[in-house]
């Protein structure tokens, strides 16, 4: 699979569009999608220890998806301390210290999640041509 530069200029455009606030520990951006309450943040730690302020406002929001990243690990854990499921998709950049690049799919219907993959966009620092 080839990430091109429609889809990075998309994946940019979103984060321009994102409040400065969300950049840090503790802000959540709360989104209702298909029956589905999913909070979003950049950096938000992992279950059980996240960062400051994430599990109280995940839980007073009963959140049902948490998606986070900073971390360049990609990791999806349910968490039944909250009842919530948690996703970090990895890096899907050229530069940091992960070794593969990566990012998940899933599906979101009828209240449920389906067909979650991870997608392995090749090694860290290597461009391949499309």
């Amino acid at each position: 699979m080839r990430f091109g530069m429609l889809e990075m200029w998309v994946i940019q455009q979103f984060w321009k569009s994102c409040p400065k606030e969300s950049r840090y520990a503790g802000y959540l951006e709360i989104l209702m999608i298909k029956r589905f309450k999913v909070a979003m943040t950049h950096i938000g730690g992992l279950p059980p220890r996240y960062a400051n302020g994430v599990k109280t406002r995940l839980k007073s929001q009963n959140a049902q998806l948490f998606v986070c990243g900073h971390s360049h690990i990609c990791r999806v854990e349910f968490d039944r301390e909250i009842n919530c499921l948690y996703m970090n998709p990895g890096a899907v950049g050229q530069h940091g210290f992960h070794q593969m690049r990566t990012l998940l799919l899933f599906e979101l219907d009828a209240g449920k999640i389906t067909n979650l993959r991870v997608v392995e966009l090749g090694k860290r620092g290597k461009i391949t041509a499309g």
